[in-house]
């Protein structure tokens, strides 16, 4: 019994395209079953063909769904069997003797999982399907001889995918005993050459640290070696060129307090040109202060003027009104004395005198009051122009006063400065006497810095040549330990 019973356990990888495979046959079988079922409804297809078409089509979707979704489990290959035992009897149960025959190549598929245990019931249930199937033809000899030659066939191919099931089962587990002990004896090669990879990979390490710090040391020697010599080098050009500027400093020094002097004379001089400039900003304000308050006395006289103005034109109103009047009066009595006849006849001239006086009174009144409004207008004018020259005024003083605060400034900024050109000009006499000291310390320090750069350069070529015969050791310590490293990743792959 154990000699029939054989499962290979799959790995996920294996268990996933296993399935897709399976999905996929049993997909193209359901399909057929389908076309079989309307081939064979040669009276138009009813409900019990339709009926077993969505047993077809739900078999199909579930196999497709258990793939999809559970694409790496051994539990997708189990339903895919239990669906399929369900579909293959609703087919072989509508149809024909001879759909018997449309098992082979699903149970064949199911090889793929390399388990007896499928297989075989996959195979028994088809026998017990087809033998069943030959019992409901029993009556019809031709039929039922089908039948016995296709349960015949189920035999034989049980038997035959039952013993090559096994013999993969079987051939799969001695190729992996195989490799298992081939992988155990490189295993132990591998652990031998890993001690002895490991222990020359560790003194190597070692060295190579040694290595590595003395080129590291020797690099450093190298470019202090570099630097010093430059610094030396650079240090006796230095040193000469020093010697040259301070020459040149001394005679720069000497006409520097020249001019030192000469900007002290010219100080003095520009102080006395800013005091003057000073006392003419302050005349300046005095002035502009009288100038404001003139203009502002005529600013009052102005609006004085302006009032009065007002004043006479209510009085040439009144008497505009006073003429109108005596103009009406004299109407009137002129209108009476035409009453009186004769006896109004005197007064009668007297009102035409009086209403020729009051005319009279009336255009010399529009004639001073055009002249009024003239005034008028030529005062609001002046007063206006007053009032800008007193803003103009104002702001020439804000001008004069932030003049004044300039010069001011000016002045303080000339005294600190006479005061930084005496302190000049006694520095440049103290340098002097330093420089002159300086130029005979450069002397004595040129010749010193030749000595040195002169024994820095033998010092850098000996250096040279150690580093160089290192660089060449060191190169080939990294290849060896290049090589080691490969050995030694081989030994762990």
């Amino acid at each position: 019994m154990e000699k029939l019973i054989r499962r290979q356990q799959l790995s996920e990888s294996q268990y996933k395209r296993s399935n897709r495979v399976m999905c996929m046959i049993l997909f193209v079988s359901y399909l057929v079953y389908i076309v079989v079922e309307i081939m064979n409804a040669k009276t138009g297809v009813n409900s019990n063909t339709m009926m077993r078409c969505a047993v077809y089509g739900v078999c199909a979707l579930v196999a497709t769904l258990m793939t999809v979704l559970l694409p790496k489990k051994k539990v997708t290959a189990v339903v895919m069997a239990v669906t399929y035992v369900i579909a293959f009897p609703v087919l072989v149960f509508g149809n024909g003797i001879v759909v018997l025959a449309m098992v082979f190549p699903v149970v064949i598929g199911f090889m793929i999982y390399l388990n007896s245990v499928i297989v075989g019931l996959g195979w028994i249930c088809a026998l017990i399907i087809g033998v069943l199937k030959c019992l409901m033809v029993r009556d019809d000899p031709v039929l039922f001889n089908y039948g016995i030659m296709i349960v015949a066939g189920f035999v034989v191919a049980a038997i035959g995918a039952m013993s090559v099931t096994i013999l993969l089962i079987n051939f799969s587990k001695e190729d992996r005993a195989v490799i298992e002990e081939a992988a155990e004896h490189r295993e132990q090669v591998a652990k031998v050459v890993e001690g002895i990879v490991e222990k020359l990979y560790a003194d190597f390490t070692d060295m190579l640290k040694g290595m590595n710090i003395i080129n590291d040391a020797m690099r450093s020697a190298d470019d202090a070696m570099n630097v010093i010599t430059n610094s030396a080098s650079e240090t006796a050009g230095a040193v000469n060129n020093q010697a040259k500027m301070t020459s040149h400093i001394q005679e720069n020094l000497e006409h520097t307090d020249e001019l030192a002097a000469e900007a002290e004379k010219t100080t003095i001089e520009l102080k006395n040109v800013i005091m003057q400039g000073k006392d003419c900003a302050d005349s300046l304000l005095e002035q502009a202060n009288v100038v404001d308050q003139n203009v502002e006395l005529i600013s009052n006289v102005m609006e004085r003027l302006v009032n009065n103005v007002q004043r006479v034109t209510g009085i040439t109103n009144a008497i505009t009104s006073i003429s109108s009047q005596t103009n009406l009066l004299a109407l009137n009595a002129s209108v009476e004395s035409a009453r009186a006849g004769s006896a109004g006849r005197g007064f009668s001239v007297i009102a035409g005198e009086i209403r020729k006086m009051s005319e009279e009174t009336g255009r010399s009144t529009v004639q001073i009051d055009s002249i009024i409004t003239e005034l008028t207008k030529l005062t609001n004018e002046t007063q206006k122009a007053v009032n800008g020259a007193a803003e103009n005024i104002s702001q020439q003083r804000k001008q004069v006063d932030a003049v004044n605060e300039s010069f001011m400034k000016i002045q303080a900024g000339m005294l600190s400065l006479q005061k930084s050109i005496d302190k000049m000009s006694n520095n440049v006499k103290v340098v002097l006497h330093a420089n002159g000291e300086i130029v005979d310390s450069i002397g004595l320090l040129s010749g010193a810095s030749e000595e040195v750069s002169s024994g820095m350069l033998v010092c850098k070529q000996t250096t040279d040549t150690a580093f160089e015969n290192l660089g060449r050791f060191s190169r080939k310590v990294d290849g060896a330990f290049g090589s080691l490293q490969q050995l030694k990743e081989a030994t762990e792959a």
